[in-house]
């Protein structure tokens, strides 16, 4: 199992925000070896952009293309979150989960349906702003 935990470095030291639970945890891993990976924090979307991705943008495609939310959601994953990684020297396909997108990643990703959207398919998508403040 993998936990989070959240912190800042104040003049090179650690401050953790849950000291405790993270010193707990680490007792889990009593005479095995451990990986620990440490990465700048990026703020996850938000709750309105999710809103506007699944109540005004997936909808709007899924009227244009006849599909199911969830599969418009999958179809959008792969058009725009498609990578191949190395791995051992063989390519790997993976697809990036929009859960794991920055506010700014997911701006981004907007942008890029907006555009697909106008020039591939005709179907214009409303701005955010005319529904809720998310940008």
């Amino acid at each position: 199992m993998k936990l989070k935990f959240f912190g800042e470095v104040i003049k090179g030291i650690l401050k953790l925000k849950d000291q405790k639970g993270f010193l707990d945890y680490i007792k889990t891993f009593e005479g095995k070896k451990v990986e620990i990976l440490i990465t700048k924090f990026k703020k996850s979307r938000s709750v309105q952009q999710n809103r506007y991705y699944w109540g005004v943008v997936i909808p709007i495609l899924c009227d244009f293309t006849g599909y199911e939310k969830e599969e418009m959601h999958e179809a959008i994953k792969l058009k725009f979150l498609y990578e191949e990684r190395v791995v051992k020297g063989l390519k790997i396909p993976t697809v990036r989960s929009t859960t794991d997108l920055s506010t700014i990643e997911l701006m981004d990703l907007m942008r890029r349906i907006y555009r697909w959207a106008a020039l591939e398919l005709s179907v214009n998508i409303p701005d955010p702003d005319g529904y809720i403040h998310i940008f």
